[in-house]
């Protein structure tokens, strides 16, 4: 959604033009970039794919941990880092800005606590 609606497209930016320098409304953007995220964490780098789980934690790569995560679930396959899945699932989702599903996540967490 954008406020106000007297804005055009240069590319990929928004552009706004009034007549007058005094809006009766802020300038509000809001999207939706769940999408962008959902792309990214199956767009991961080789380099960052290697790393270590706690390395990709603690360097911010969320989208590569979360990716990694997802692919052991589904896998079915036994580790020794398995019960911990849920915590990585809840610190990925939490670092991508996904309220959400890190709530959800963090209640999983705490339900097999």
């Amino acid at each position: 959604m954008v406020r106000p609606a007297d804005y055009l497209f240069d590319g990929d930016k928004i552009v706004w033009s009034w007549k007058d320098l005094d809006p009766e409304h802020n300038i509000e953007v809001i999207f939706n970039t769940r999408g962008l995220r959902l792309f990214l964490q199956w767009n991961v780098p080789e380099e960052i794919a290697a790393l270590p789980w706690e390395e990709k934690l603690n360097k911010g790569y969320y989208a590569a941990l979360l990716n990694e995560v997802f692919a052991m679930e589904s896998s079915g396959k036994k580790s020794e880092c398995q019960s911990n899945l849920p915590i990585y699932r809840a610190l990925a989702l939490q670092g991508l800005g996904d309220v959400e599903r890190a709530a959800r996540a963090w209640e999983q967490v705490l339900e097999q606590a």
